[in-house]
């Protein structure tokens, strides 16, 4: 069962597949039968070129990864939210760390890194 999905960035690009990837998941056999997966998403998301809602793009958030949000699985996976103000609009993006396994889990934010 996929019970959570975690859209960890602001940035359209990340945001356009996955109401797709949730109609999908839906659909496929082996998935078909669960409940729909929460949705969680960072606060204060925005897009470029279009400032577009989460929800406007059929994304059903259950909630955001807020410092004191509630989250299930946050006894497993931690989280942090990294904002950098950035040309009016802030650069958004969650980073986790899964306790088990001390694996870092992160999209963009390692994109560029100067030695």
């Amino acid at each position: 069962r996929v019970a959570h999905v975690v859209l960890p960035t602001y940035a359209l690009e990340h945001k356009i597949p996955v109401a797709s990837f949730l109609r999908k998941l839906r659909k496929s056999p082996k998935f078909s039968k669960d409940p729909p997966p929460a949705v969680w998403g960072v606060p204060n998301t925005w897009s470029f070129p279009f400032d577009l809602p989460p929800q406007w793009l059929g994304i059903p958030i259950t909630g955001y990864l807020k410092p004191d949000a509630e989250i299930p699985w946050r006894d497993e996976i931690d989280y942090e939210v990294l904002e950098i103000a950035d040309v009016g609009k802030p650069f958004v993006e969650a980073s986790f760390f899964h306790k088990k396994s001390k694996s870092l889990i992160v999209t963009d934010v390692v994109y560029q890194i100067p030695q």
